[in-house]
């Protein structure tokens, strides 16, 4: 089968290849490695934009597509069959008014900034880790924005953990006791922990208030404005049960967030995220760095394919730097630290006997059909608010576990039914 450049735009008319003339000179320059980013491009989304050009004494010289164009002729050599070309032309009325005119479409009057990137990237679907090579922003820092935005964990040098050791599916706590190294770092230490009132975070307070009970431990947690029902209680009785300090921060209410943004989180990158980490951040920066740790809960098991692997428990975050962060629970299985609260009584938030699966806000379009099966049912209230704002912003389930893109709530809801159905 040939190879032919997919044309993927129409203009006013088609023309060969061979019959643009160059116009800008040496304007512009095409390194090999933008060759490849432009190259790469073609390839997987055809020729998608028209040839500009200013047509005088019948010849075509372009205002646009330079670069394409010598693309186009190295990946002729290589083989492939260059269709003629979508064109549009542009009016001049001599040389000078034609070079104006590419200045002018070569100028960037408006400025791409990084947080009006992350915005423009917030779209179902779209993964920047998936295509940001395919295109250039001279305005922006691609690797610094990277760093920002989409970083995995930053590892802190210390002891590896034993070869061969992967996932603890059975533990308890003195499986998972601090070793040497851990402890120099942890000892006499002003311990935060990001708490949010469900199991995983319940059970790394434990774990510090077992192994540091001399240690200062403050519980922070971020409140807003759409917890499930009981957990505002919750959490102060925890707090009060480990006999540690609890700061509530409170935010912007979730469901005004939604209503100004006019759309939903996206699973990729939630809006929502940006806002609690936002109010942490300014927490933790109330304190000298080399005073505290952060734990957090958060497990080896989570990290998806792409991420990087961390050989010990402590990890930095770019947009937190140099302040520490320790998971005690990283290398267990999910049940590891559930298993450890109930073998040791410790509270437990009420919601999960319900049939809760976690501690979300309930207005959080990314929970699972059991969840909103339970909310359905044993939580009227929450479900009309979850019907009232899809009336509103749209279906709002991240990803239908049957097929792609957003799925309704109701939708949702009945397939966990039937799934907890099947169970019974």
């Amino acid at each position: 089968m040939d190879k032919v450049i997919k044309i993927e735009c129409t203009g006013t008319e088609n023309i060969d290849l061979d019959m643009f003339k160059e116009f800008q000179g040496d304007l512009k320059t095409l390194s090999d490695q933008n060759f490849k980013k432009l190259k790469k491009s073609i390839l997987k989304y055809g020729f998608s934009f028209p040839m500009f050009v200013w047509q005088h004494e019948d010849k075509n010289y372009i205002i646009d597509a330079h670069q394409r164009k010598k693309t186009l002729l190295k990946l002729r050599k290589e083989g492939y069959n260059i269709p003629p070309l979508p064109t549009v032309f542009i009016n001049a009325k001599d040389r000078v008014e034609a070079k104006e005119k590419l200045l002018q479409l070569n100028s960037s009057y408006g400025e791409i900034t990084k947080d009006g990137l992350y915005d423009f990237l917030d779209e179902p679907g779209m993964d920047f880790l998936e295509f940001k090579d395919d295109f250039e922003l001279p305005e922006i820092d691609m690797l610094e924005f990277e760093n920002k935005y989409f970083k995995e964990d930053v590892f802190v040098k210390g002891e590896k953990r034993p070869e061969g050791v992967s996932v603890l599916k059975k533990a308890g706590l003195e499986e998972l006791k601090p070793s040497n190294y851990e402890h120099k770092l942890l000892k006499g230490k002003k311990i935060l922990i990001e708490y949010s009132g469900g199991k995983d975070s319940s059970s790394v307070a434990f774990w510090v208030k077992h192994f540091y009970p001399e240690s200062e431990i403050e519980l922070v947690f971020v409140e807003m404005g759409m917890n499930h029902p009981g957990m505002n209680t919750f959490v102060y009785d925890f707090a009060q049960y480990l006999d540690a300090k609890i700061s509530v921060i409170t935010t912007q209410n979730m469901m005004d967030y939604f209503l100004e943004k006019g759309k939903w989180p996206h699973f990729m990158f939630p809006y929502c995220h940006k806002l609690m980490h936002g109010a942490l951040k300014e927490k933790y920066f109330t304190y000298r760095k080399e005073k505290i740790v952060i734990a957090r809960g958060g497990r080896l098991q989570e990290k998806s394919k792409k991420g990087k692997f961390k050989e010990d428990r402590f990890f930095k975050l770019e947009e937190v730097k140099n302040y520490t962060f320790f998971q005690p629970f990283y290398f267990t299985s999910k049940d590891v630290g559930a298993k450890i609260l109930t073998e040791n009584k410790l509270p437990i938030w009420g919601g999960y006997e319900t049939g809760l699966q976690r501690t979300a806000c309930r207005i959080c379009p990314g929970q699972s059909i059991r969840t909103y099966a339970c909310i359905k049912n044993k939580y009227p209230g929450v479900w009309d608010e979850l019907l009232w704002l899809e009336k509103r912003l749209g279906p709002g389930c991240w990803q239908d576990p049957q097929g792609k893109g957003r799925a309704s709530f109701i939708t949702m809801a009945d397939r966990g039914e039937a799934y907890l159905e099947k169970l019974s």
